[in-house]
């Protein structure tokens, strides 16, 4: 029934964008897969001799349009979403045609290995721990339901002319010295959240927690701090030795000292019930913790 009414959604919107999209300008529908294997519905609107233009997710204007929304209304502001982030993607076909121009844009993320196997068949990519560190070019911040970067595949080292090892050294390099990794207090992260002084209400003159939220300063796919040694050595530094970290989504990790939990069956027990109710599916970076050995200079599993 809802994929009835999705189709039924979809003609209605095709009418009604293009009767109000620019001339010589076309509308496509279509599919645009996402981390973990998700799959979303999209729309562009695609202008005569243009060779990008931003996907806009459907599923919130579907459920509009499912609560009783004008179709009207609904294709007035994609256009209006769509007319705001045309021009401003960053994107050039001759600079990303041209690796020297290119290079300077390539960065990495972190996502799941096994979630994300098929992808990874068409992607340059380094395993690490049951992790993947895979690489994008960079564009500016385009807004929300927008994709502001272009996954690199295996097809694009070939347009560059280079191999994956000229890949890897640039993304990394390019990551490690823009990254501005950020390490916050988990009480000033939760009373930012909730607009109140969560830990001064819980804690009162008991010392807060020694947890901290480590992301990067966009806090987009800041779950790369991971691969960072230099940074992972100065949070051992704060710990005064080994760390757990829990992975509380692609964009973000949560550290703590590892004498404060033993219990990590229980731990991994709530990672995944949180990944399952409260963090959108797209967005899971793992469901278990992972452990910081400071003698050793390395994250791992812990057995």
């Amino acid at each position: 029934m809802k994929e009835l009414l999705f189709v039924k959604f979809r003609e209605k919107l095709e009418e009604a964008l293009n009767e109000i999209i620019p001339e010589h300008a076309k509308v496509h529908f279509h599919e645009t897969g996402k981390n973990n294997g998700v799959i979303y519905q999209a729309v562009t609107i695609m202008e005569e001799g243009s060779m990008i233009s931003p996907d806009i997710h459907l599923e919130e204007a579907f459920r509009e349009y499912s609560e009783g929304r004008e179709i009207e209304e609904i294709a007035e502001e994609i256009l209006s979403l769509w007319k705001e982030h045309n021009h401003d993607t960053g994107f050039d076909v001759d600079d990303f045609s041209d690796y020297e121009k290119a290079k300077m844009r390539l960065r990495f993320r972190i996502i799941n290995y096994e979630e994300n196997a098929e992808r990874l068949a068409r992607m340059p990519h380094i395993p690490f721990l049951d992790l993947a560190v895979v690489f994008f070019y960079h564009l500016e911040s385009m807004g929300e339901n927008v994709q502001g970067s272009v996954q690199v595949e295996n097809n694009h080292l070939e347009l560059w002319g280079i191999d994956k090892a000229e890949l890897m050294d640039t993304a990394i390099k390019n990551t490690l010295e823009t990254m501005d990794a950020s390490c916050v207090g988990i009480c000033k992260v939760l009373s930012d959240l909730m607009g109140q002084n969560i830990c001064e209400e819980a804690f009162g003159e008991v010392a807060e927690p020694n947890m901290f939220v480590l992301s990067n300063r966009e806090n987009y796919f800041g779950a790369a701090v991971l691969y960072n040694t230099k940074l992972l050595q100065k949070v051992s530094e704060k710990m005064n030795g080994d760390f757990i970290v829990l992975p509380s989504s692609v964009h973000e990790v949560i550290v703590m000292p590892s004498g404060d939990w033993t219990d990590y069956e229980e731990l991994n027990s709530i990672i995944s019930q949180i990944n399952e109710e409260q963090v959108a599916r797209e967005e899971v970076l793992s469901d278990h913790l992972y452990y910081y050995d400071a003698g050793m200079g390395e994250l791992k599993i812990p057995c």
